[in-house]
């Protein structure tokens, strides 16, 4: 199946984490948090298929974001529903992750990642909180390690701060990708788990 993701509004720049991710996986749990309009959601979900692979895919979005400054993409979910169409693989499910994280298991998912609220005080509260449902092996990471766009200094490293502090060294860096205006949203943090619970 071609790419389409490039048509949809969105910000996008771990193609290759998402494309090692699906190449690794088999007869696996994928969860994306942070949907938007479904750029990276549809993106995966076509890796999925061309690499011929079995991974159903569950992606969380609250979209209780949609206010005020983003009040004019008030048709996010609807477009993301839209989006996701061809895929019967993908579960939409409209929550706020960490509400959405006591509808897992412990250890009943292979690859979380996440790209919603970039403070560090939220990225802390929802790696903890979806943690045990990763299955020793499995892989958690997430956008914006680095968020050099945000207006806001505390969004801007608060992500990277909560990594640092929870993972110490033992994750990967994925470098952004700089998109056609020159904007670099990234890098993107992806650590193995070992270990049943977090240190810290």
């Amino acid at each position: 199946m071609k790419h389409f993701y490039q048509d949809i509004q969105g910000w996008f720049d771990f193609q290759d984490l998402y494309k090692e991710m699906v190449k690794k996986h088999d007869n696996a749990k994928f969860v994306e948090v942070g949907a938007w309009k479904g750029k990276s959601t549809c993106f995966l979900a076509v890796e999925i298929l061309n690499q011929k692979k079995k991974i159903k895919l569950d992606a969380i979005d609250s979209y209780e974001y949609l206010t005020d400054e983003f009040s004019y993409n008030k048709d996010a979910p609807d477009v993301f529903k839209k989006n996701i169409k061809p895929f019967k693989f993908i579960k939409p499910i409209f929550k706020n992750s960490l509400k959405a994280a006591k509808l897992y298991k412990n250890k009943s998912i292979d690859f979380i990642f996440f790209d919603s609220e970039h403070s560090e005080e939220y990225a802390m509260k929802e790696i903890k909180a979806w943690y045990p449902k990763v299955k020793i092996g499995g892989y958690m990471g997430g956008h914006d390690y680095v968020c050099f766009v945000h207006p806001d200094p505390k969004y801007v490293i608060g992500v990277g701060k909560a990594v640092n502090k929870i993972f110490d060294n033992n994750f990967k860096l994925y470098p952004g990708k700089t998109d056609k205006n020159g904007n670099l949203y990234g890098p993107s943090w992806l650590h193995k788990k070992r270990k049943e619970s977090i240190i810290g």
